[in-house]
């Protein structure tokens, strides 16, 4: 009897962790892309920046790779500016 309850505090605290799990990467926002130029070729190696709205503060930064990728993860999720700069073009989107 005693190890059947054991096993079942296990089994509770298992299942708590998941649960803290999910709702842990639920409130987390993945940010991905290509950066492409006006002939539709890959960007390699421009800074992306995601700006929070609506005083533009910095909330996280990343650089697109080889073939012109970006990922940026955000928590909590809000209302967001993408800022991206290469050289002396710098647009916001």
């Amino acid at each position: 009897m005693i190890d059947m309850i054991r096993i079942l505090l296990r089994l509770a605290a298992l299942v708590i962790e998941m649960m803290m799990t999910i709702i842990a990467f639920a409130e987390t926002q993945d940010w991905s892309g290509r950066v492409i130029d006006e002939k539709g070729e890959p960007m390699p190696f421009v800074n992306v920046v995601l700006l929070s709205l609506p005083d533009s503060t910095f909330v996280k930064g990343g650089m697109t790779d080889d073939q012109g990728i970006f990922k940026i993860v955000t928590e909590p999720p809000c209302l967001y500016i993408f800022r991206i700069k290469f050289g002396s073009v710098d647009k916001r989107l």
